[in-house]
């Protein structure tokens, strides 16, 4: 962690632009028309140089660490903003880690400027399922994945194995990639596949085990911090919109059943906080507790989240249930981010992996 970083004040500069830029009423209207990604919303982003925030300043980035990162996700939560932050920056992180440097230098300005990338999970969230095999002047690819956000990438960074088991990352140009709309109307889901399909050598860099478990817990963290986010500006709408509604003469906030409900979700909330922070001071110091601790975050922010989101629809009465309220984006993105890069089964297995290293310490 960068001990000259102002977390709070990066945080709160995120939550003012996107307080306007995401308000509510932009993101209701996006959710209503539109499938896929925001543009304007991306543009604004791109132009403020978020997208450069953890890019390498040999490459026209910021060079910050994964806390600045997190503020961000935590903020574009809040928002439920409907671009691909978490996918293009993602693969930011991958170039960074494992490719040339001629590559990088090819391809972390485009990131910084604006090129949207989507990209395959983490070896160590989901078992590549693609294939890449050498060839005299380059390789052939081939299989099926299923990627978010493909449909509005302008590149798609793959995991594949090659013969001898090792991993490769691979990045391409899309090829009329057709996006299959999701409950989330932010994001598209893409089956592509290929069949022996000719790679250039210059498209290929070579990943291990250390730098896929270091993309697991950015997405890990990623997901905690969006889930911490959005319930931060669910639970409050919840109560107010509790301290106005009328029942028998009084405000159903003041009703000890509803008390009790709102008290327990901000308990859960306060935890989740507390564990994304330290879980993300862990990844900055590169601790071998990082993996676990980025997993109990995620399995428990998100799997809290959609209990939040779902509470928040019954207790908003029946007009939790129109599109013209807000509950219902939130409760769409907690049931997206909480089976995104590891269900809540995976990460908890994960998370246990910790009482072994602890034993052994």
């Amino acid at each position: 962690m960068d001990d000259f970083l102002d977390v709070d004040g990066l945080k709160a500069s995120f939550r003012d632009v996107l307080s306007v830029e995401a308000s509510v009423d932009t993101v209701l209207a996006h959710f209503d028309h539109a499938r896929g990604m925001a543009r304007p919303l991306w543009d604004t982003i791109v132009g403020l140089g978020w997208t450069a925030l953890s890019v390498p300043e040999a490459h026209g980035g910021l060079g910050l660490g994964i806390d600045a990162l997190v503020a961000l996700y935590e903020e574009a939560g809040r928002a439920v903003a409907p671009v691909p932050l978490l996918s293009t920056m993602l693969a930011a992180d991958a170039i960074a880690r494992g490719a040339s440097e001629t590559q990088q230098a090819n391809w972390l300005p485009m990131i910084v400027a604006g090129a949207v990338v989507a990209i395959d999970p983490p070896a160590p969230l989901q078992p590549p399922t693609l294939t890449i095999a050498p060839t005299v002047d380059g390789w052939h690819l081939s299989g099926t994945t299923r990627m978010l956000d493909a449909a509005d990438a302008d590149r798609l960074l793959h995991l594949a194995v090659a013969p001898d088991g090792s991993l490769r990352r691979v990045l391409l140009s899309p090829e009329q990639v057709e996006g299959l709309p999701l409950w989330d109307h932010g994001h598209t889901l893409s089956d592509i596949v290929y069949r022996d399909r000719p790679i250039s050598a210059e498209a290929v860099f070579g990943t291990n085990g250390k730098v896929e478990e270091a993309l697991a817990i950015h997405a890990s963290l990623a997901l905690a911090a969006e889930a911490v986010g959005g319930s931060q500006a669910l639970l409050p709408l919840t109560i107010d919109y509790l301290k106005t509604r009328q029942q028998f003469g009084k405000p159903i906030g003041s009703f000890q059943a509803l008390k009790h409900r709102v008290a327990d979700h901000q308990t859960r909330l306060e935890g989740d906080r507390l564990l994304l922070a330290s879980a993300a001071a862990l990844a900055a110091a590169d601790d071998r507790l990082a993996p676990s601790e980025a997993s109990a975050a995620k399995a428990l922010a998100c799997a809290n989240y959609a209990e939040l989101a779902r509470d928040a629809i019954q207790l908003h009465g029946g007009i939790g249930f129109t599109a013209e309220q807000a509950c219902h984006l939130f409760l769409k993105r907690a049931r997206l981010i909480e089976l995104l890069f590891g269900d809540r089964s995976l990460h908890l297995a994960r998370a246990a992996s910790a009482l072994d290293l602890e034993i052994a310490a």
